[in-house]
């Protein structure tokens, strides 16, 4: 039997519920969505299990849709084994286990390590078998309510938002709009396409955005997009000026300019920082803003 449940949400507007994540939604949590209709959808399992414990309770979720497949946003599946859960389609194969997560992410043995004993002590991630998958450009008939997925890769891959037009709200996953910017640190991860995904997002100017990292917001969208894509040329300037004089990777991975420091699981965090880094210096060579000489950069 079901049993609706408020407590602790927070409503957006119509039938879209914001459910909090644990420590306001900041990694490695993230804020997960509950659109109440005919079909119940809840969207992604990251959010800690004291909010997501009485979901599952209830029995209100008929189906879960992972925007894509992060640990953050997946990591709780487990608890609703008994619903439908569906993952984007780009990356199924590895959207089941934590293993086939770290082999995809990080073929480095001693960081993958690093990453799958964080990613189960702080989220408690669960190995949960899935459904099936959903397309890039599918929309789902809730009852009186539609979800389209915009495919939006750069992020991972397989990184999706969701747009529900008659409410004109947008779920924006990990384009979340956060000061720290643009993630795209894993191997996958793409500069261009985090731009072109950004830009389309920005296009759309919806009047809702709901972010998994920041939550609600209402105002200056378009705008707040627009200045979000910009952090990735922030960073290209800050890695220019320095390469005024020639600059090793591991230097300038040193000069943290994206991450700031490296306070916890330093390995980790440089291991990000060098990843994205390192896209930033291949597109600064490509754009002959920069050339690379043995194993040392400079600007031009």
């Amino acid at each position: 039997m079901k049993r609706e449940i408020t407590d602790g949400l927070i409503h957006v507007i119509g039938p879209i519920w914001l459910v909090p994540g644990r420590g306001q939604g900041r990694f490695p949590f993230s804020h997960s969505v509950l659109i109440k209709d005919k079909t119940t959808v809840l969207i992604d399992t990251g959010c800690g299990e004291k909010a997501l414990m009485p979901l599952a309770e209830s029995g209100q979720v008929d189906l879960v849709l992972i925007s894509h497949t992060h640990p953050d946003h997946m990591a709780l599946n487990h608890l609703f084994a008994d619903k439908e859960i569906l993952v984007p389609e780009m990356a199924a194969d590895s959207g089941v286990s934590l293993e086939a997560l770290g082999r995809r992410f990080f073929p480095d043995l001693e960081i993958r390590a690093i990453w799958k004993d964080f990613v189960r002590r702080t989220m408690g991630f669960t190995d949960c078998p899935i459904s099936g998958t959903f397309s890039p450009s599918q929309e789902f008939d809730l009852g009186s309510t539609r979800l389209q997925v915009l495919f939006t890769p750069g992020h991972t891959i397989d990184h999706c938002c969701f747009f529900l037009p008659q409410y004109d709200v947008l779920l924006s996953a990990d384009i979340d709009l956060t000061g720290f910017g643009p993630w795209y640190a894993n191997p996958e991860g793409n500069i261009a396409q985090t731009r072109e995904s950004i830009n389309r997002l920005a296009e759309l100017d919806p009047g809702i955005l709901v972010s998994s990292h920041k939550g609600i917001i209402k105002k200056k969208i378009k705008e707040s997009l627009l200045d979000y894509a910009r952090i990735i040329d922030e960073r290209s300037l800050a890695i220019l000026k320095l390469l005024k004089e020639p600059q090793s990777l591991e230097q300038i991975v040193d000069a943290a300019i994206i991450y700031g420091g490296f306070p916890f699981l330093p390995k980790l965090l440089r291991h990000w920082e060098g990843q994205m880094v390192q896209k930033h210096l291949a597109e600064l060579v490509d754009q002959g803003r920069a050339v690379k000489e043995g194993d040392l950069y400079k600007a031009l």
